[in-house]
């Protein structure tokens, strides 16, 4: 099975440096919390220092904002209409740093909320028009409605990030062992179920991302 090494939600140009320089096969310039323009530089800059040192790797830039935390929110995220990517933002932010692929804020949320998520369809429709030949990608993808990832696959994205899902799902299997046999001490014991419980989750987001290799 080939498998990357992706450095996600790197916030600035020196810890970019580091992963690319250790051999990462994929780096994720997260250049949200900085203006437009501010972002548009050190990504162009992670870009020229990535290609020099292995044209292969594959670099993600990002544009427009993803509120959140990777936890369980108790109370509704408010997204706002400025938080979301823009079109002709996109376009431009592509063509000035050479990114190969563009996380998107369309809807989505780090963490996971108590209501599904719901992706912004006809965004992500006017992005990909913008921006025909970059590889999408949505971050946020924990407590998604699987229609609208599914259909967001559809509509162009290509790398679908989960995170809170498999913490969640690690948490609670090693609070019920625990709790089942207190007096185990034996960390392979332990850990066993929380491993089996996250392998079911990336088993199932597989399935609905249609990601299996059926050869």
């Amino acid at each position: 099975m080939p498998i990357i090494l992706n450095a996600d939600h790197c916030k600035n140009f020196e810890s970019a440096k580091e992963v690319i320089d250790a051999g990462y096969s994929s780096v994720h310039f997260d250049g949200s919390e900085f203006s437009f323009e501010e972002n548009i530089k050190i990504t162009k800059d992670v870009v020229s220092y990535a290609k020099k040192i292995n044209p292969e790797i594959i670099v993600e830039g990002e544009v427009g904002y993803l509120r959140g935390g990777s936890e369980v929110h108790k109370e509704k995220i408010v997204i706002k209409e400025e938080d979301l990517t823009k079109p002709e933002e996109a376009k431009e932010f592509v063509e000035k740093t050479g990114v190969d692929s563009l996380a998107l804020a369309i809807g989505t949320v780090h963490g996971i909320e108590a209501e599904a998520e719901k992706i912004n369809l006809k965004r992500l429709k006017e992005i990909k028009k913008a921006i025909p030949e970059t590889f999408l990608v949505l971050h946020g993808g924990s407590g998604t409605d699987d229609k609208d990832i599914e259909e967001a696959i559809k509509l162009g994205i290509v790398k679908i990030n989960i995170n809170t899902e498999l913490r969640v799902a690690y948490a609670n299997a090693l609070k019920r062992e625990i709790a089942e046999n207190p007096e185990e001490v034996k960390p392979y014991k332990i850990l066993a179920p929380t491993l089996e419980e996250t392998k079911k989750v990336v088993a199932n987001k597989i399935e609905i991302f249609g990601s299996r290799n059926k050869t």
